[in-house]
């Protein structure tokens, strides 16, 4: 008897490799989940650059994945990169985005894309984030489940594009996410915003963000009193500017020699420079050595959906966080010694400075991050809901 293999593909709106992104890392360790439970996993990821072309199938490279496919946008760099500028620029100045980032696909990659799922016979295609929308009905053309990773709802935040009132911005995202079978988001407070538009409850699943979790937490001297991790996004320079201008002088002021270590993309905003002791270390492969680097690990976000990845790993690691109420979103509610959450300054740089007065009795503190971490973001965890749905009757076990 010839044992069966769900088969799903995922399809991302950019290439998932290198994965320099939260979002990048929570679809990878979900990937990485799924093949470990013995599914055959493929990638579809759209390619901007004009050095690219057409429609092509290769063995993956990478991750967990069999095959890749490389579907050609239409829009390549470098109007590519202008276009995204915009829309990072219109959370700026509009306090949020009604733009999803675009697939220009052509409708000869469309077709072929559509072909070779039809061809494949997947059981199930996630879509990640909104951007393949107005395509699906070219794209699906048998009866396979499609699911979509949110990674964040868009438009029912508060920030999210003011000069559209709330009910019609949840319209918008109800319609959105109603175009598919099920729903996965990252954060319980997300769920329980949407399940009341009009979606069943086994409907939408609750995926939170997975973590590799330390064994253990470096005793060593820290060089750096403070960490921030950052791609290069509206929401994190946002972040790193109101850190800068309202917080870091009066630390500074109070304790000179404290120390900023940033880590990331991030690092090429040119509101970091000239500011005394602020080291920008740039993109890294890995962050598990940096997050020994450091006492405390900032994460000052105010705009942005979804659950902060950073803020998942940080603690994974047994570091000690101090975030906003949005950088805390989806993860916990309230603050603890580990995880310090506030949006007023004065709550930050208090803190700041008492936890860094007491630098050798903080190795305790980290432990219970670890602890907090392990009854959270490990895999069997978080993927819970999304095994059960895969195991159910709805499906041939693997």
């Amino acid at each position: 008897m010839v044992e069966f293999k769900m088969r799903i593909l995922n399809v991302f709106p950019d290439e998932l490799f290198p994965v320099s992104s939260g979002s990048r890392s929570n679809t990878l360790a979900l990937n990485n989940y799924l093949q470990s439970l013995g599914y055959k996993i493929d990638l579809a990821s759209v390619n901007y650059s004009s050095e690219s072309s057409g429609f092509k199938v290769v063995p993956a490279s990478a991750g967990p994945f069999n095959f890749e496919v490389k579907i050609q946008s239409e829009l390549c760099e470098p109007v590519w990169g202008l276009v995204k500028k915009f829309l990072n620029y219109s959370w700026v100045i509009f306090g949020g985005s009604p733009f999803s980032v675009p697939f220009f696909i052509s409708k000869s990659n469309r077709k072929a894309l559509a072909e070779f799922i039809q061809k494949q016979q997947y059981d199930i295609i996630i879509f990640h984030y909104h951007s393949m929308n107005r395509y699906l009905k070219e794209i699906l053309l048998n009866d396979v489940k499609s699911c979509i990773f949110t990674h964040g709802i868009r438009y029912h935040p508060l920030y999210s594009f003011w000069l559209l009132p709330k009910f019609l911005r949840d319209k918008i995202e109800f319609r959105a996410l109603n175009k598919y079978n099920k729903v996965i988001v990252v954060g319980d407070y997300e769920r329980d915003i949407i399940i009341p538009w009009g979606f069943k409850s086994t409907d939408v699943f609750l995926c939170g963000v997975a973590s590799e979790l330390a064994n253990t937490i470096s005793i060593s001297r820290r060089e750096f009193d403070l960490l921030f991790v950052g791609g290069l996004s509206a929401h994190n320079s946002d972040a790193i500017n109101f850190f800068l201008k309202e917080i870091w002088p009066k630390v500074l002021a109070a304790r000179p020699s404290t120390t900023l270590l940033c880590v990331g993309s991030i690092c090429s905003v040119p509101s970091l420079r000239g500011h005394p002791n602020v080291t920008p270390m740039g993109f890294v492969e890995s962050l598990d050595a940096v997050y020994d680097e450091a006492e405390l690990v900032i994460n000052p976000v105010r705009i942005g959906q979804g659950v902060k990845v950073k803020v998942v790993e940080a603690l994974a690691r047994g570091c000690i966080v101090i975030t906003t109420s949005n950088g805390a979103a989806g993860i916990h509610h309230k603050s603890e010694d580990f995880l310090l959450i506030d949006d007023d300054p004065k709550f930050w740089v208090d803190n700041i400075l008492a936890y860094l007065h007491r630098k050798g009795e903080l190795q305790g503190i980290r432990y219970a991050a670890l602890e907090f971490s392990k009854t959270r973001f490990g895999n069997e965890v978080v993927f819970k809901a999304i095994k059960s749905w895969l195991h159910s009757s709805n499906f041939k076990n693997p």
